[in-house]
């Protein structure tokens, strides 16, 4: 979780640096977030795993930074159910707003977000061990795909993704 420090106008600020890490996301990537219009969106990661009824449909895993008139839209969901998210398996952060400010800072527009931005960072953490897992089994499609980053490329995304089979427990009935 990044540390957030309060800022002189009762806002909530954290270190873009400290927030990019806690995510995994290399350092290059507010000044893509910088460039952005609005409406431009960055689809993080899309991908699917195995359903979790044997008539299920297929469960997905994504999240997306949009940029809208005031700040940075953050959006994830969450409803694979592999490793230790069985419990919690569905985990959904709504749309929270985030102002990129000078000198590498992010600073909350609702001090109420805090929960949505813990949640994000949790998916997006999710996505990277598992991403990390599917590397460490040989299997780099996978890894690329499950992996979170910022990129205009589309052929990572939408995809089901194998190799979460192996790692699942069976399907319900």
């Amino acid at each position: 979780m990044p540390k957030i420090s309060h800022h002189q106008k009762n806002c909530l600020v954290t270190d873009g640096d400290c927030f990019l890490k806690d995510l995994r996301l290399p350092y290059c990537t507010i000044s893509s977030l910088r460039q952005m219009r609005v409406g431009d969106v960055f689809e993080l990661m899309d991908f699917y795993g195995p359903p979790m009824f044997t008539d299920g449909k297929p469960q997905s895993a994504s999240a997306s930074v949009e940029r809208v008139r005031g700040g940075l839209r953050f959006s994830a969901l969450w409803m694979l159910h592999v490793g230790k998210t069985k419990l919690r398996g569905h985990m959904w952060c709504s749309g929270f707003v985030m102002v990129l400010r000078p000198g590498r800072k992010f600073e909350m527009v609702k001090e109420t977000d805090i929960g949505h931005l813990k949640l994000f960072v949790r998916i997006i953490r999710l996505a990277t061990r598992l991403a990390d897992m599917a590397k460490k089994a040989g299997d780099k499609d996978a890894a690329y795909k499950m992996r979170p980053l910022i990129t205009t490329s589309v052929e990572r995304l939408g995809h089901y993704i194998p190799f979460l089979d192996k790692i699942a427990d069976k399907p319900r009935r």
